[in-house]
């Protein structure tokens, strides 16, 4: 991921005065923008999940590549399991969420 891309999700995801879509078009006119969202969405999902999961016990990490980790979660609720594919550094912004305790729960070391 890039550096413009990357602080673009940094302010998406941060508290209190996240970058809005509306006020700020332009930026999200862009590629870079564009792929921001996208991994906004993806990792906020994943995030939700992660903290659905329960513990760690139900989230396992398999590194498939050099900079690809597979992320199984499982959610018993609703007797349901997913799979999702994130980049490392995908990876360390959900370390730096509330959802981060889960993945070194689950053994995570980076």
């Amino acid at each position: 991921m890039d550096s413009l891309t990357y602080k673009i999700v940094q302010r998406l995801r941060a508290p209190g005065s996240p970058l809005s879509r509306n006020r700020h078009y332009s930026v999200f006119e862009t590629a870079e923008g564009r792929r921001a969202l996208g991994i906004h969405k993806r990792v906020r999902g994943v995030e939700a999940d992660l903290l659905n999961s329960g513990n760690g016990s139900d989230v396992s990490l398999t590194p498939e590549t050099d900079d690809l980790v597979r992320l199984d979660i499982r959610l018993p609720h609703l007797r349901a399991k997913r799979t999702s594919y994130l980049s490392r550094t995908e990876i360390d912004i959900l370390l730096g969420s509330r959802a981060g305790s889960v993945l070194r729960q689950a053994g995570w070391i980076g």
